[in-house]
């Protein structure tokens, strides 16, 4: 008899073992679908905010080569929060989507020491263009800290520069 009660303890356990694995599994995978979800929904707020709208980063730095609103425009970044945004200029590293340009790029979080641009920027969204400056990298705090300011000015030439006001 005693033996028989141990069996079913030991039946019992392993029910439990198994139940306990199947819920961290379930929780695993709805927090994944989740959080691809978001990231989704922030790449494309970052396409939006450098490319794809009207009120786009391309459409300002446009409009600030044609001379058609003065020399120089402030533009609030208001999206994606919690993501950057980085300048390349020059010889160093940059993302292949720059194809050895200069280029402005809205990236993910970043949490590499060297060269943490480069890997989250390669899933980024990049607008190749003719800038001129140093290396920026630059938060988008928006609404968390208040409105991340840049300003988009026109260099010599039809170079522009991006700097955080």
């Amino acid at each position: 008899m005693n033996n028989k009660k141990g069996f079913l303890l030991g039946e019992t356990v392993l029910k439990i073992i198994i139940a306990v694995i199947c819920i961290v599994f379930l929780v695993y995978f709805l927090s994944a679908l989740y959080f691809s979800k978001v990231n989704a929904e922030k790449r494309e707020q970052a396409k939006q905010t450098l490319l794809g709208s009207v009120e786009s980063i391309s459409i300002f730095t446009g409009e600030v080569v044609a001379g058609e609103i003065g020399g120089s425009k402030q533009y609030e970044v208001k999206n994606p929060a919690g993501w950057y945004l980085f300048t390349f200029f020059g010889k160093e590293k940059k993302p292949n989507s720059c194809a050895g340009q200069t280029c402005l790029c809205i990236c993910d979080n970043v949490v590499d020491v060297f060269d943490r641009q480069l890997g989250y920027c390669e899933e980024g969204i990049c607008l190749i263009g003719n800038f001129k400056g140093e290396y920026q990298e630059i938060k988008i705090n928006y609404p968390e800290d208040g409105l991340t300011n840049i300003l988009i000015k026109k260099e010599q030439g039809e170079k522009i520069s991006i700097a955080k006001i």
